[in-house]
């Protein structure tokens, strides 16, 4: 169980970085 919550965790974590990767990005654009 402890495997699959960090595994989740470390995907959630991944999203938010591309996230806030993107948001940075975008607002380098504008």
């Amino acid at each position: 169980m402890t495997s699959v919550m960090d595994m989740n965790h470390q995907k959630v974590l991944q999203d938010l970085g591309v996230c806030t990767v993107e948001v940075c990005f975008l607002s380098l654009l504008t």
